[in-house]
């Protein structure tokens, strides 16, 4: 069973791309695996340690052409992206992961990411900014990282 929950959806206002919004899920199967690793961009993949090497991150950009509505692009066939993070305790994928996707972006790029102090909640925010190159805009993501 395939259970997705979408956790934040921040979009400002004044991206020229008709009716689509950046979405962010966890996901919780790999129903997609074929899809998702046929698309990355391997180039583009991130990855950074958090909590003193308690957490362990990675970033996989991918051409997303399910993610792209038709009408998305006039004129032309372009493809929107999205990001799958990736958050392991200790760096052991075999104990657990927390596997998330922002998707819905135009030209993306990573700008930042960090750990946030919460009291019992490990979070990471990261930044990513997207859309058309004289329009870009600056989103922030929050993900729970621990059980």
């Amino acid at each position: 069973m395939t259970y997705f929950i979408v956790f934040i959806v921040m979009v400002s206002q004044g991206l020229t791309l008709q009716a689509q919004m950046a979405k962010v899920d966890e996901i919780y199967s790999p129903k997609e695996l074929s899809y998702i690793l046929s698309n990355i961009q391997v180039e583009k993949i991130s990855s950074k340690v958090f909590y003193h090497g308690g957490i362990y991150a990675k970033a996989y950009p991918i051409s997303d052409s399910k993610a792209t509505q038709e009408t998305t692009f006039e004129g032309y066939d372009g493809v929107l992206m999205s990001y799958y993070f990736s958050f392991t305790p200790d760096g052991d994928y075999y104990s657990s992961s927390r596997l998330y996707k922002i998707e819905g972006l135009l030209d993306p790029q990573l700008i930042d990411w960090m750990e946030l102090k919460e009291a019992d909640q490990l979070q990471i925010k990261v930044i990513i900014e997207h859309g058309p190159a004289l329009e870009r805009i600056s989103d922030s993501f929050q993900f729970k990282v621990n059980e």
